[in-house]
């Protein structure tokens, strides 16, 4: 969490990512995607191709937050 919400907090300053983003909440939420995506793609017994959601939930994420 640490490392991620610095990373976040880096993009802020220089400009990459949006002002008014809080880094540690915005960490959450990377981390949270991932974790809730595989465990949704775990429970439908792998009926989803998860690297085309994971594509289009990052593409919408970078929206997020850009």
């Amino acid at each position: 969490m640490e490392t991620i919400s610095g990373i976040i907090a880096a993009g802020i300053a220089e400009g990459d990512i949006r002002q008014g983003v809080a880094s540690r909440e915005t960490a959450l939420t990377l981390l949270s995607m991932i974790q809730f995506t595989a465990l949704r793609w775990t429970l439908s017994n792998e009926s989803f191709d998860i690297r085309g959601e994971a594509e289009k939930l990052w593409k919408n994420f970078t929206v997020l937050i850009g």
